[in-house]
């Protein structure tokens, strides 16, 4: 709803947007008909756009085409940009007031400096190339997205960023690592109706793509993606469809499970007693560890994973996020400086010599091969197994020549590779348009509910339209209501990552000294409960019940909780951090109604009751 405020305020109050950008680099001036559909050339089937300078419609492509209309309206239909204007009207920040409690000057003021500090039409000039500089971005992670409407909330924020042409230029958001002219060229590139469709990708294992997205099927996998044509993963339905895999048309479960040294259980999922009995469901279960962590009380063989000092690693551009901007790209070998202790295999050892026993080494390699780029005479070879210093060895020398061998990387530390301005700052360089107005939506929409009509299936199909709404989530409901409180919400700390930090002595200590462990509740609402400081209270939410300790601040909407890190551990392995803090995740109710039909993100507020 902020953002939605936002953009009337500059797009309808001020009139504050970087027009050029929009006209060119955007779908704002297709025209759309009155069905939300895309006004198409009967012949070729692309969109078409009104040329102003001509006085007539054209297809998005045409050469000619010098003025793209994103304004006005006529017989052929009217500019996507124009039903954006008129669709985030139905948000004046009063309306954004009612719902967040942000005042409406407050909305105006902070929509104002935004688009001002674009300085929209202003250039910068890096390396001898001319660029549209837009000093002002808006960036987020977690937080708008995880809830049950968690795309329409974020995509917004992308809008208001589009909005000031402050996209893959200098001052504005970048994508990082999209594109690159070494070792490889690897870009964005457009598709579909002109529109942006490869993300960019060093390595060839994309994600599923949102855009044009994929036709709904019946499902026959088990996290349902088939159900999720825009999403790009969806692993989070795992534990809902193993109580009944029936109920989707599974004629199966999952037998066996490999893991990663992560901590899945209290990390990836949601409400932990449900998550339990999916990991129980499953016959026969390995995985690999740095420490007995929760998610290893369910394995039947735990395999040790070397530390970082005991093992190799092929770290660059999509291993790690690098920074933006001009700084060189690099690489390096992450390599062993103790013996791992007897007993603890590389993992990739480890998984070869698994695809072995069962027949799919071949297969393994094809993938690796295809995925890293390794052409001949650097492939894998079927048949062969690989010491991984030695598979590290054809991947250094496939990327960069015989001349940066392993023994290259272990002399020289890294190898750097100057970013050109086209590689730091894509925008201007990409041959493809971003979409303000999701027409694609329309369509896998009315695709889906012919599927889940057909399988007899409840399912909320609201969230598959072209422009973003404001949708309250269960929590929000549940609050105003009545039913509960407050709405937990959960936020980072900078000392720690994951479920693994606070095993550490050090980060431990830490979290005691800055009270990490403690529950954040506003003071005022605290008093009225008879909450004091330092006092331990009851969290209960759908979900479950957790005994906290509570720490009382100005610093926390009077409705929210603020529970921080990923603590909560319960399990021997983990002796320093057992018995400490909360773990957020196991507060979260988990099905279908709390999942966000598009991107299936899990619901990541939630109401909860605080007493003694």
């Amino acid at each position: 709803a902020f953002a939605l405020s936002m953009l009337h305020v500059l797009l309808n109050e001020l009139e504050l947007y970087d027009a050029n950008f929009l006209q060119q680099r955007t779908n704002a001036p297709y025209l759309v008909g009155r069905d939300g559909r895309y006004v198409r050339e009967p012949a070729s089937g692309k969109p078409m756009i009104y040329d102003a300078a001509d006085q007539k419609a054209k297809v998005y492509d045409d050469p000619t085409l010098k003025g793209p209309a994103i304004t006005g309206a006529g017989e052929a239909g009217r500019p996507a940009f124009e039903l954006l204007r008129e669709h985030v009207a139905k948000y004046p920040p009063e309306k954004t007031e009612e719902i967040t409690t942000i005042p409406a000057k407050t909305v105006r003021r902070i929509a104002r400096e935004f688009g001002q500090a674009a300085t929209i039409g202003s250039s910068i000039t890096i390396d001898g190339v001319e660029l549209p500089s837009r000093p002002a971005c808006v960036d987020w992670a977690k937080g708008p997205q995880g809830h049950k409407h968690g795309f329409h909330q974020s995509w917004p924020l992308k809008l208001l960023n589009m909005a000031v042409g402050a996209v893959n230029v200098p001052g504005g958001i970048l994508s990082t690592s999209a594109a690159g002219n070494s070792p490889f060229n690897w870009w964005p590139k457009g598709g579909t109706d002109g529109l942006l469709e490869e993300g960019g990708h060093l390595l060839a294992l994309a994600h599923p793509k949102a855009f044009p997205g994929r036709t709904p099927t019946t499902p026959v996998r088990l996290d349902l993606l088939e159900l999720f044509p825009l999403a790009s993963h969806s692993h989070t339905l795992l534990p809902i469809t193993a109580q009944n895999p029936e109920r989707y048309g599974l004629p199966y479960q999952i037998e066996v499970l490999l893991h990663t040294p992560n901590n899945s259980l209290l990390g990836s999922f949601g409400d932990v007693k449900m998550v339990e009995k999916f990991y129980q469901s499953i016959p026969f279960v390995a995985g690999f560890a740095v420490e007995l962590n929760e998610t290893n009380l369910f394995d039947d063989i735990v395999l040790p994973f070397p530390s970082y000092l005991e093992r190799f690693d092929f770290i660059g551009v999509e291993f790690l996020i690098p920074p933006c901007g001009k700084d060189d790209w690099f690489w390096q070998i992450r390599q062993p400086v103790v013996e791992a202790p007897q007993g603890i295999r590389a993992p990739q050892e480890v998984v070869m010599e698994i695809a072995e026993r069962i027949g799919v080494l071949g297969d393994l390699y094809r993938i690796f091969n295809h995925g890293f780029r390794l052409k001949e005479p650097y492939a894998l070879q079927p048949g062969h197994r690989y010491a991984i210093a030695e598979v590290i060895d054809r991947m250094t020398r496939c990327w960069f020549g015989e001349g940066h061998d392993l023994k290259w990387f272990r002399e020289n530390g890294l190898i750097r590779i100057p970013r050109e301005v086209n590689e730091a700052y894509i925008g201007p360089f990409i041959d493809a348009r971003v979409p303000i107005y999701l027409e694609h939506f329309l369509q896998r929409g009315e695709e889906l509910k012919n599927v889940v009509t057909q399988m007899g299936l409840p399912w909320d199909l609201s969230d598959y339209q072209p422009l973003s709404d404001w949708s309250p989530c269960p929590s929000y409901e549940a609050v105003r209501n009545g039913d509960y409180d407050f709405i937990a919400v959960h936020y980072k700390f900078p000392h720690v990552y994951g479920g693994f930090g606070n095993e550490n002595p050090l980060i431990d200590e830490i979290c005691e000294r800055a009270d990490s462990y403690s529950v954040l509740v506003n003071a005022e609402a605290a008093r009225k409960k008879g909450i004091h400081d330092g006092e331990e209270v009851w969290v209960e939410s759908p979900a479950n019940k957790i005994r906290v300790r509570v720490k009382l601040t100005q610093c926390i909407h009077p409705q929210a909780v603020g529970i921080g890190g990923h603590f909560g551990h319960w399990s021997q392995g983990m002796p320093i951090a057992r018995g400490k803090g909360v773990n957020f995740n196991s507060l979260l109710p988990t099905d279908l109604e709390h999942i966000d039909k598009i991107s299936t993100a899990l619901d990541h507020c939630v109401e909860v009751r605080l007493y003694k």
